[in-house]
């Protein structure tokens, strides 16, 4: 990032809390200082395991003292979700979850709506299987409106997490 030349209000960094770390009190500091920044745009609890609750408590710390400026969650059932929106100060802006056309978040979708929680996609793509994108099953997001011409499977699944969701994160770093 740094030899990139780009300032740091240029990019958006985000990141996940492994569950290893979850009860480490140097953990997001730790984090900071390996990836040389002052603060994370968004920084995610990555399982609802081990001590997950003091891990949420860790990220709202760190929130309020502008060391993160997003927290969020990955892989919540909605019980979990429940749970933590009961005991939380600040509430999780980010619900990562596995979402694709083969596999749509149903069940967690309408109550992160419900609450105000933004669903992030991982693997938008399908796991990039040929079975998401070697197939041409996509409707009308494989043909574009102005030119006719077909589009590929990968920016059809594209076209439908962006209408869907408008927040699928193609890529973690």
């Amino acid at each position: 990032l740094k030899r990139s030349g780009r300032k740091r209000e240029e990019y958006f960094l985000e990141t996940k809390l492994g569950p290893t770390l979850y009860e480490n009190d140097h953990a997001i500091d730790d984090t900071l200082k390996r990836l040389q920044v002052d603060y994370i745009d968004l920084m995610i609890l990555h399982h609802p395991v081990n001590n997950y609750g003091y891990a949420y408590k860790m990220l709202e710390k760190a929130y309020r003292e502008g060391k993160l400026r997003a927290i969020g969650l990955s892989k919540f059932p909605v019980e979990k979700i429940e749970e933590i929106l009961e005991q939380c100060e600040v509430r999780p802006m980010v619900m990562q979850a596995e979402c694709h056309p083969y596999y749509p978040a149903e069940q967690v979708k309408p109550f992160l709506d419900e609450n105000g929680i933004v669903l992030q996609s991982w693997f938008p793509l399908g796991h990039g299987t040929r079975i998401c994108l070697g197939t041409r099953c996509f409707g009308r997001w494989l043909t574009s409106t102005k030119s006719r011409r077909p589009r590929s499977s990968c920016g059809g699944i594209c076209r439908w997490d962006w209408e869907r969701f408008r927040a699928a994160g193609l890529r973690n770093i």
